[in-house]
């Protein structure tokens, strides 16, 4: 039987698919494959956490595109909804 070259990534009960983190990795650049890997998987870590945060204060999704008008996913506009709503710039 083959072992992953990665471990699976749970969230509060949710699998990060390793697709996922492997389509993320591209945007980390790192000394090695594992180092791509584990900066990717922490990143979504954080963004499940943020979705998560948002769905538990019953955040509805706010702008459905950004500022360049390109559509944001249902994830990213509650992800800006709690952004907005808990970051308070001068």
């Amino acid at each position: 039987m083959n072992k992953p070259l990665f471990p699976e990534v749970r969230v509060n009960g949710v699998t990060i698919p390793s697709a996922a983190i492997a389509a993320e990795a591209q945007n980390h650049p790192a000394p090695s494959a594992e180092a791509a890997w584990e900066a990717a998987a922490e990143a979504l870590a954080i963004r499940q956490l943020l979705v998560d945060e948002a769905e538990r204060l019953e955040l509805e999704p706010g702008e459905t595109c950004d500022e360049t008008g390109q559509p944001m996913t249902r994830e990213d506009a509650l992800i800006d909804a709690l952004l907005e709503r808990e970051i308070k710039t001068p």
